[in-house]
């Protein structure tokens, strides 16, 4: 089930968490009210992925067809790391969970690699910690789904009888 790579792009920089955070602000009067604040470090890491990602798809038209999306989130190696972990990757599990790195698919969209997210049929996520002198990047690769098998409807068999009721139409 293995499709064309339509689109393979590294996106420098440490996977940021894509979700913004609900604060509680002030108005002049002293009411309060919830509101969602950006973080700049993630709104500065997607606009670098938006350009990284306009870059890789040039002037093509969207996707309008299945995909295959793996992302492969690398974050920074921390500087004391046990000797039992070796010096390649291993599992992150730390802060940003992989749901939230996986929303940065969404700049797919507001780049115009694809129509609408919805078209993700199939999702991966790896959350990784770099190996030694690994720099920390996000990687997605957008793959064309293969059609999946078209199984027909069984065909009525003449043995068959009718639901009890059906020769009466529908009751008024």
């Amino acid at each position: 089930m293995m499709g064309s790579v339509l689109l393979d792009v590294s996106i420098p920089g440490c996977p940021r968490s894509q979700r913004s955070q609900v604060v509680v602000r002030k108005t002049k009067d002293g009411r309060h009210f919830p509101s969602l604040a950006k973080d700049a470090t993630t709104e500065e890491w997607r606009s670098i992925a938006r350009l990284t990602v306009q870059q890789a798809w040039g002037v093509r038209s969207p996707i309008d067809e299945p995909v295959r999306l793996t992302i492969w989130a690398v974050g920074k190696r921390p500087s004391a790391v046990p000797k039992w972990r070796g010096m390649g990757r291993y599992w992150r599990t730390v802060k940003p969970d992989w749901d939230n790195v996986g929303k940065a698919s969404d700049v797919l969209v507001k780049v115009g690699v694809l129509r609408d997210d919805v078209l993700v049929g199939h999702g991966q996520v790896y959350s990784l910690v770099a190996s030694v002198g690994e720099a920390p990047h996000v990687r997605m690769v957008v793959e064309a789904l293969e059609p999946l098998e078209v199984v027909p409807w069984p065909r009525a068999s003449t043995s068959a009888r009718p639901c009890p009721g059906a020769e009466m139409g529908p009751q008024r």
